[in-house]
């Protein structure tokens, strides 16, 4: 079975109520992972860590095939206290990539966990470490099946930061 990932900007994903010009233009942004590696550059900022069913123009939960990754990232801890949520959380999970967004957060690319596994995740996760009147630390939205995230070598802030992999577990690779 192929994969198919997407890889795109903000806006290249579109319902079923987009003219059927712009939905091409969406499904553009759903290919199959030997093309995507054709690309000399990466074409985009954002991918998602699931894989999509062939021939759909929406990046949404209903379009994917079957999650391959859990990111987990936060816009509220530094890349050091993020650090250090990546090594605990690598006690229990396999962690095959590490993304530096160019911004001021780290990403961490574990394998996608078991359902029943996941479900325990969904409350521990966004609950690491806070108060119960703070915000969650870990970004609650990880958890979503099409929930974009930053691709490593894409360009971000129009040019001036790069997106980059500072780890990659080659074990760790289908």
């Amino acid at each position: 079975m192929v994969d198919f990932l997407w890889i795109g900007g903000k806006y290249d994903s579109c319902g079923d109520d987009a003219s059927e010009s712009k939905k091409e233009r969406c499904r553009s942004h759903f290919r199959p992972v030997a093309d995507w590696l054709k690309e000399r550059h990466a074409p985009e900022q954002f991918t998602c860590p699931s894989v999509f069913r062939p021939g759909t123009h929406s990046r949404c939960n209903e379009a994917v095939t079957q999650r391959r990754y859990l990111v987990i990232e936060s816009d509220l801890l530094s890349k050091v206290q993020m650090s250090s949520v990546i090594s605990w959380r690598r006690q229990f999970m396999r962690l095959p990539a590490i993304v530096d967004t160019g911004g001021k957060s780290l990403h961490g690319w574990f394998d996608a966990p078991p359902p029943d596994f996941e479900a325990e995740l969904k409350i521990i996760l966004p609950n690491l470490g806070r108060s119960a009147e703070d915000k969650p630390m870990l970004d609650p939205a990880l958890f979503k099946l099409a929930q974009p995230c930053r691709l490593p070598g894409a360009w971000r802030k129009l040019g001036k930061v790069r997106q980059a992999l500072l780890y990659l577990d080659l074990e760790a690779a289908p």
